[in-house]
């Protein structure tokens, strides 16, 4: 996002919650009222009801990615879903 620009309106999900995260640059972004500081390295999870939008502050574009997934539709933690191995890495 160019410095400066900034969502035109604020918008809600019907059934997906979303992920930002911003990879360069600063800037803000509102939910449901709340301000919420943005920087390289920020995330932000957002319901599908948070009613939401952001504005690029910073000298340098903003450089963000969004995630969205239905909410809800994790069914078990991804720690639980790892193993390991039996075999060696090789570099």
């Amino acid at each position: 996002a160019k410095p400066g620009s900034a969502a035109i309106v604020a918008s809600a999900r019907q059934t997906n919650e979303e992920l930002y995260l911003v990879l360069s640059g600063e800037g803000e972004m509102q939910v449901d009222g709340a301000r919420i500081p943005l920087r390289a390295g920020s995330a932000v999870r957002i319901a599908p009801a948070g009613l939401r939008c952001w504005r690029a502050t910073g000298v340098e574009p903003m450089t963000y990615l969004v995630v969205q997934a239905k909410a809800g539709s994790l069914e078990q933690a991804t720690g639980s879903d790892g193993f390991v191995p039996d075999r060696p890495v090789v570099w």
